[in-house]
């Protein structure tokens, strides 16, 4: 008979999950958790008793205090609004039911959760429960994919009403009828700011400050930055004639900025502390975020971007109101949950404060209405339309070069996640700088491969960026012209622009690097960008969808071309295009893959340091036949 460890609270929920699981013909142990206080267990025991089913206890007392009652505690010292459900059962709750599991040789675990489990592609999700007013999912992301192999969640099938009914069809109408326990269970019905007062870690003062609005006026005395959430409109003096909300909590100037309703709204998140099942799914299309659990959300997908292993850029289609640093966001396609974070605290802006001879950090939100009082939405858009939008953007958003006004537009972007079973070429493109002073410009070299399998693609695999005098550069191009050519011998290409410190470097590496070609660009910058452009637009471009420490720094001249200050990358990178599209265009798809590498490089040698580019580009290696693939999936 198979064994299940089930959660017990002594209410309905865990309950009824008992129940079913010993008629779905589980050996079921009920485990109950003490995380706090000492808890008067006879409810449970009685719980246990009528279902016949053996109790256990398991004290964690101490991993409770250390994983969730201390961070939650600095976190409200620090000005953020966390979660300890979403903690608790992350880090405590799931991982000492499986510890009693493996001690008992149980195989697995349960929980009264309203929550599905889903296998796809062999890997675990989660996913909502059938009851859109009991679900759980969003404080159970993060949950280890070992776990979830052995997690049984019976209740996602059923809404709380047919668990209540179904207790009571079964004699436990006293159970069916008990008042569920709400809000977090260490407080104890206490209010919070109590709780954090009373607290033995002495580590903060609550001491008063001024409350500011986002000109820099202060409007008066804060009574503790304790009292005070984001989005909380209670204890703000209104003297300004607009109401005033709580937009940031200034720790270290202990202070508290307040905004119009209006100043609260935000399109873009930056989420740390990211877990999920396959980061991959963050990036791709169709994903929505949930931040408040059954509250009020942002609708319609988002786009993600990775700034770190850990961290990600989202970009919401509607703005979300009040997002507090320190809350949980969740991810989602669809019903199944892909993963979560913590949000973070936006770039912020310094303003004078007039009236306190003091400088103020507070935050501005990308897009927000500089002072809406004194000009309003429907003003602001009406000079948005009569003005070009690099001087709307500096003079209404005090950002002189504005993110989506170049050639490329950030909706065109696709990225790959693997690169392709096999590359037919790889471009090393250099666009070098005669010198390499501060005020210069920089010799960058793009790398891109040139994939058939599904139709041409160009992925874009390294950007390098630097400004090196003639030797250093000489021994940087040979450095990566040499890397590539063990990775990929005889289907790499180092292109050199025949123009300046370019002609020069050509003259100086010729011999030394076999497959050195020295060519001559036409047109003007705009007229050569034409055809990344059009590539990127149609999603025949592809970039790295996994953190790339280059990526960032690529991705702010690429959006805003040809008005960046710099433009070295993207002729490096236009330079791969048009000398790929002229070039390598021509291969048949439906050649044999000998025929194709015959026609395209030569014979010979592909296999060789091959595992360092898929080492590079986390990618598991395999070879096939001589030839090797490239396979993400493998």
């Amino acid at each position: 008979m198979k064994k299940v460890v089930v959660g017990m609270s002594g209410g309905v929920d865990s309950f009824v999950t008992a129940l079913l699981l010993r008629r779905q013909g589980y050996e079921v142990i009920g485990v109950t958790l003490e995380l706090w206080e000492k808890n008067d267990l006879s409810g449970v025991r009685d719980s246990c008793e009528k279902l016949n089913i053996p109790f256990l206890c398991r004290e964690g007392h101490e991993l409770f205090r250390q994983q969730v009652v201390d961070p939650f505690v600095k976190a409200y010292r620090s000005g953020l609004t966390p979660s300890p459900c979403s903690i608790c059962n992350r880090r405590v709750k799931w991982i000492l039911l499986q510890q009693v599991a493996d001690e008992l040789g149980v195989e697995y675990i349960a929980t009264g959760h309203y929550v599905r489990i889903a296998e796809r592609e062999g890997r675990f999700y989660i996913r909502k429960g059938l009851d859109p007013q009991k679900d759980q999912s969003y404080f159970l992301w993060g949950l280890p994919q070992a776990l979830l192999r052995r997690a049984l969640t019976p209740l996602g099938e059923y809404t709380k009403k047919q668990v209540k009914e179904w207790a009571a069809r079964n004699g436990y109408e006293q159970m069916a009828r008990r008042r569920e326990s709400m809000g977090i269970c260490f407080l104890k019905n206490k209010d919070y700011r109590d709780f954090i007062k009373d607290y033995p870690i002495k580590d903060f003062r609550q001491e008063s400050g001024e409350i500011i609005d986002d000109k820099g006026r202060v409007l008066g005395v804060h009574a503790g930055i304790l009292n005070y959430t984001v989005g909380q409109k209670r204890g703000i003096p209104d003297r300004t004639g607009v109401p005033m909300y709580v937009r940031e909590i200034d720790v270290e100037r202990n202070s508290i900025i307040v905004a119009p309703k209006s100043g609260l709204y935000t399109s873009v998140l930056t989420v740390g502390q990211v877990e999920a099942v396959y980061f991959g799914d963050l990036l791709a299309d169709g994903v929505e975020i949930k931040i408040r659990g059954l509250g009020l959300n942002p609708r319609g997908n988002i786009r993600a971007e990775r700034l770190s292993p850990d961290r990600l850029k989202v970009v919401l289609s509607e703005p979300a109101w009040a997002v507090a640093p320190g809350q949980p966001v969740a991810f989602y396609h669809e019903d199944i949950l892909l993963g979560g974070g913590i949000a973070e605290k936006d770039e912020k802006w310094q303003i004078k404060n007039r009236i306190a001879k003091t400088i103020t950090t507070y935050e501005r939100k990308k897009g927000e209405l500089l002072h809406p009082e004194r000009e309003g939405e429907k003003v602001v858009n009406s000079y948005r339309n009569s003005m070009s939008p690099f001087v709307f953007s500096a003079q209404y958003q005090q950002n002189p070069m504005p993110i989506g006004s170049g050639m490329i537009k950030q909706e065109w972007m696709k990225y790959y996640q693997a690169l392709p079973s096999r590359l037919d070429k790889i471009i090393l493109s250099w666009d070098t700088a005669a010198k390499a002073m501060e005020n210069n410009a920089y010799s960058a070299c793009a790398v891109v491969g040139i994939g058939n399998e599904n139709g041409q693609k160009y992925y874009l695999i390294e950007v390098f960026r630097g400004r090196l005098n003639f030797p250093e550069l000489t021994k940087k191009v040979q450095e990566i012209s040499d890397k590539y050519e063990r990775i990929a011998q005889g289907r790499t290409i180092t292109l050199i622009e025949d123009a300046s410190s370019g002609t020069s470097l050509y003259q100086t590496l010729k011999g030394r690097i076999a497959s050195l070609k020295s060519v001559f660009c036409k047109g003007s910058k705009e007229q050569r960008f034409n055809i990344v452009t059009l590539k990127t637009e149609q999603g025949d471009l592809l970039f790295p969808g996994k953190y790339e420490s280059w990526f960032k720094n690529f991705e702010d001249e690429f959006l805003t071309f040809p008005n960046s200050l710099f433009k070295d990358q993207c002729d490096a990178l236009s330079q791969a295009l048009n000398y790929g599209l002229e070039n390598y265009n021509q291969v048949s798809q439906n050649m044999p893959l000998a025929a194709r590498v015959d026609t395209m490089c030569g014979m010979g040698g592909y296999n060789t340091g091959i595992e360092e580019l898929y080492s590079m580009n986390n990618i598991p290696y395999k070879s096939n036949g001589g030839y090797a693939w490239w396979n993400g999936k493998s």
